[in-house]
């Protein structure tokens, strides 16, 4: 699978392509695994996301000394979502309440990995309600 860099993450005509370990961050460092509650994401209610981070270094060991961050945006209509989450660090890896998707199609959740002074951001493709 191709590793897509930020430039065509954010251009809106390239959909970030998952790996055998998740989806890689923008320079490589990291890769991102998820999972939504509910699944499939409802239109106009809220839901949660729940995400591990892994070095690419050791892309089997989920990363526990991080920080993330986390939000959405429809590259096609140039909008992001209408309310921030709430992100939440556990020993299990983040938890993103309060996301909400207020329209149907192409979104990205986008997850911002910090770990000392390396920070790296993952876009995460999701066609939402269709």
């Amino acid at each position: 699978m191709i590793i897509l860099s930020l430039f065509m993450a954010c251009q809106g005509n390239e959909r970030p392509e998952e790996t055998e370990y998740g989806y890689p961050s923008e320079y490589g460092g990291y890769y991102v695994t998820f999972e939504t509650t509910p699944t499939p994401i409802p239109l106009n209610e809220e839901f949660q996301v729940s995400l591990q981070a892994y070095s690419a270094e050791q892309p089997t060991a989920m990363l526990t000394d991080i920080t993330m961050q986390v939000d959405a945006q429809m590259p096609d209509h140039n909008h992001g979502m209408n309310q921030s989450p709430i992100v939440t660090m556990t020993d299990q890896g983040a938890i993103a309440e309060g996301m909400l998707f207020h329209m149907t199609g192409y979104w990205e959740i986008i997850v911002s990995v910090q770990q000392e002074n390396k920070r790296e951001t993952v876009y995460i493709p999701v066609d939402c309600c269709l």
